[in-house]
């Protein structure tokens, strides 16, 4: 699951780690990515149903 204070944190981490130029894009690219990645990861960890849904 998500926590977005995390990701407040991480994006706040990335962004004063080296500034520059285009860095708040990157960082905003960053915490994206994370946030798939945490989907990818959260959908994955679902069991699928033990029957299949029958339509009627």
């Amino acid at each position: 699951m998500i926590d977005l204070n995390n990701v407040r944190k991480e994006f706040a981490a990335f962004l004063s780690a080296d500034p520059g130029r285009f860095r708040m894009d990157a960082a905003l690219a960053h915490v994206v990515t994370m946030a798939y990645q945490q989907g990818i990861k959260d959908a994955q960890a679902v069991p699928p149903p033990a029957e299949p849904i029958k339509v009627l």
